[in-house]
């Protein structure tokens, strides 16, 4: 038998994992050989890893993993940068804040007063702020111009334009100016100078882009285009999560013919989620309700029979690990909620269906809860009433198998 879970953690339970003593579906192994990659990943160009998999898949719980392997190595150590697009609110900001938290991870290589770590940070703000002013002055002109625009008011819109940057363009020039190197050199050389003070760092940097799904197409193409524009530095690693169709979706629009080519450009390793098959899903699933069931509240009114019958409809609701939680988290509560004392108010295998259906097909569970002179009717007379109960049941049980089987 199952030690009981606390009630918190399975209402939690839809949450990443963070630790390997929490894997449920074997991917510790996975997840270390990837962490291996990138620890060796020393001394070399950038290398830009894309794991996908679907929503509710586990793609968080496994970034988890690789961090926390990478984590344990205390004589491989890797400087971690994690950083979500879907958290920021505008491309400028995306472009800001992917930059200020890789030099903030600059920052880290040596001790602040050292010269040659002061120089590898304010060469990298340089860089930053000259690519974040021309990222604005270019979307500036790109959203004053529509293409419909007669030549005169095109002009105009983009004369507005520019003077609505001056502001962005006066601040940044006067940062650069801080650093002591405005106009001293180009931006190649620059980028020279940068990729020959990241080559010289004792150890990798990965940059983690989680949840990039989320973002909106033109957001995606974004954040590809900023991972594409800064992925020729050396010992700088990107580890891109993502649901693949709606990265592929999104650079359709300027890749139509083959966008899987086009990411192909951008990611160099490709790592697909490892599925999780049925058997791994339903031996998560029965140990969560075990755990849930303990008690002799509820063990005195659990039917294996009854649960035996309906089980086979029942699991055939879940589709993926993140049902699967969503489910155990609202079991855990309802199952509270009609504890009482030493009894169990309702029967345990009926408020799993009706919990699964709630969830799952919520339209079928509308209906139950309109028939209820159906499901529970009066009795009229002790004969009677037994006799129209059965014939009740029995159309009931008929009906709800056909409507069940139907609507999955």
């Amino acid at each position: 038998m199952s030690e009981k879970r606390s009630f918190e953690s399975h209402i939690s339970a839809d949450l990443p994992i963070k630790a390997k003593e929490e894997d449920r579906l074997n991917r510790t192994s996975f997840a270390e050989a990837l962490a291996n990659i990138i620890r060796s990943w020393r001394d070399k160009p950038s290398l830009v890893i894309g794991l996908f998999g679907d929503w509710g898949s586990g793609k968080s719980s496994l970034k988890n993993l690789v961090l926390e392997s990478i984590a344990r190595n205390e004589e491989n150590k890797v400087q971690v940068v994690e950083f979500s697009p879907w958290q920021v609110s505008s491309q400028d900001l995306l472009t800001e804040t992917f930059f200020r938290e890789i030099g903030k991870s600059l920052e880290k290589t040596g001790p602040a007063e050292d010269a040659i770590v002061k120089r590898r940070v304010a060469r990298w703000k340089e860089y930053a702020g000259i690519l974040s002013i021309a990222g604005t002055v270019a979307r500036a002109f790109r959203s004053a111009i529509p293409p419909t625009s007669h030549t005169s008011l095109a002009l105009t819109s983009a004369a507005a334009a520019v003077e609505g940057v001056a502001a962005v363009v006066k601040t940044g020039a006067e940062t650069v100016e801080a650093e002591g190197a405005a106009g001293s050199l180009t931006l190649s050389e620059l980028k020279a100078q940068i990729n020959e003070d990241l080559r010289l760092l004792d150890r990798p940097i990965l940059v983690v882009l989680d949840d990039i799904d989320r973002l909106t197409k033109e957001e995606i193409r974004y954040t590809l285009q900023l991972v594409k524009a800064n992925a020729d530095f050396p010992n700088i690693i990107y580890l891109l999560l993502a649901q693949k169709k709606s990265v592929l979706d999104a650079l359709k629009e300027i890749a139509p013919d083959s966008p899987l080519s086009y990411l192909e450009k951008i990611i160099q390793v490709s790592f697909d989620l490892p599925t999780v098959n049925r058997k791994q899903l339903q031996d998560v699933l029965v140990k969560g309700l075990d755990e849930l069931l303990l008690g002799p509240q509820l063990e005195k009114r659990f039917s294996s029979e009854y649960w035996g019958a309906i089980f086979p409809h029942f699991f055939s609701l879940f589709r993926n690990l993140r049902d699967l939680n969503r489910f155990l988290g609202s079991l855990a509560f309802h199952i509270q909620l009609f504890l009482n004392g030493d009894t169990f108010e309702v029967n345990p295998v009926d408020l799993i269906a009706l919990e699964a259906i709630r969830l799952f097909e919520p339209d079928v569970y509308h209906k139950i809860a309109g028939s209820k002179d159906v499901l529970t009717p009066l009795p009229r007379s002790p004969e009677r009433s037994s006799r129209s109960g059965r014939r009740c049941r029995e159309q009931m049980v008929s009906r709800s198998e056909s409507q069940f089987v139907s609507s999955i």
